[in-house]
């Protein structure tokens, strides 16, 4: 059996630096600020797609929840279990002004920072006296202050307790883990409560009798690497040591591709959750794309199994492109091909936007003299009950 490790990450010595903030009920909030006269009064709010048309719940309010309405739920199974529900769709809209306008706001806290989706992201913050906790309340008030927006922090000096803390803070609270109590934190929790462990690989764990994070921690490196295979063996062992190498990167690197990518919670297999979650990041890469005023040719979606195989399909289109329609039903086709490959659990869904140019390229000009364009004017958002 290895040596048991302190644990081991660059700011340990230091006053947690990794903020993880999280906006509470994004969609739900989104939804309210957009239809405030006819949401006035409504707290059974669930906001996702239409229950007759197969739609899911993407985010609901947390009177909804005491309901039973969970996200990823198909909505009209909500308006079983809650019939006074109010169904509104997603305000694409106001999604998509809030989020970059939250974002414009972290950035003046940090020095470095990471948008994961449209309503989550990671801060390095600088190195100075401000106790972390208070730091994070005074970017709480800044965000809400300015965008409208409530937002729960989690802070620590591994990035993926940062998250985990997150889930104490929960809503519009702070939670710091303190320099040194990394372990004594992660021990309080179940092993499917670290981000990445699954029920799959929580079953792969139980069936050789590892049902605790202690549990884990007793066995060796190359005992894991048999029983699981050496990425996730690496990832187990690192995680209960709280070791966690990922950076926080820069925000506002422009790169030669766009991407980004969630990892659920619980594996995910229903067709309609899968597309809510891709919709969600087809709008969060749309974004970014339109940000830095470049279009896209080449989009790619990737998938990866409950038991960490990777499957990617990419299509090259005609032209250049950056709304958010033509991205979304091209993804749309191609998760649709990737379930044909990968028909089983999924942990983690991706899209990642290549093959970039600056708007008003010469190459797009050309392409629009001989094909039709892909990309119609987009459809104003319907109202909740439309």
């Amino acid at each position: 059996m290895d040596r048991l490790e302190a644990p081991h990450h660059d700011l340990a010595r230091g006053a947690p630096r990794i903020l993880h903030v999280d906006c509470d009920q994004f969609f739900v909030q989104c939804a309210y600020l957009t239809w405030p006269e006819r949401l006035a009064d409504v707290e059974l709010l669930a906001v996702g797609g239409h229950p007759e048309k197969r739609g899911v719940v993407a985010s609901c309010s947390y009177a909804a929840r005491q309901h039973g309405v969970r996200s990823a739920m198909p909505m009209r199974e909500a308006l079983r279990l809650c019939p006074a529900l109010v169904a509104a769709p997603v305000p694409w809209g106001t999604v998509r002004r809030k989020s970059r306008h939250v974002f414009r706001v972290l950035a003046r806290f940090a020095e470095a920072m990471e948008r994961v989706s449209v309503d989550e992201g990671y801060l390095l913050v600088p190195e100075s006296g401000e106790p972390p906790e208070e730091l994070a309340r005074r970017i709480q008030r800044a965000v809400a202050e300015e965008t409208g927006i409530t937002v729960s922090i989690g802070g620590a000096t591994v990035r993926f307790l940062a998250k985990m803390a997150t889930s104490h803070a929960k809503p519009a609270g702070v939670f710091i883990v303190p320099a040194g109590q990394e372990q004594a934190f992660l021990e309080r929790h179940r092993l499917e409560e670290i981000p990445g462990i699954g029920p799959a690989f929580r079953a792969a764990l139980a069936r050789r009798g590892v049902t605790s994070i202690s549990g884990a921690r007793r066995i060796g490196l190359d005992l894991l690497t048999l029983w699981l295979g050496p990425a996730r063996a690496r990832f187990l062992w690192e995680r209960v040591r709280t070791i966690d190498r990922s950076r926080i990167g820069a925000e506002e690197e422009i790169r030669k591709s766009i991407s980004s990518e969630t990892t659920f919670e619980s594996d995910r297999w229903e067709r309609d959750a899968l597309e809510t979650a891709l919709d969600e990041l087809v709008h969060d890469v749309g974004a970014t794309l339109r940000k830095h005023r470049l279009r896209t040719r080449t989009v790619s979606v990737k998938l990866r199994s409950s038991d960490f195989q990777d499957r990617q399909k990419s299509r090259t289109l005609p032209q250049l492109v950056q709304t958010d329609r033509v991205i979304g039903g091209t993804a749309r086709e191609l998760l649709g091909e990737l379930r044909h490959l990968l028909a089983g659990p999924v942990r983690l869904l991706g899209v990642s936007l290549s093959s970039l140019e600056g708007a008003g390229a010469v190459e797009q000009l050309a392409f629009r003299e001989i094909i039709p364009p892909l990309e119609p004017e987009e459809e104003e958002e319907r109202s909740p009950g439309s």
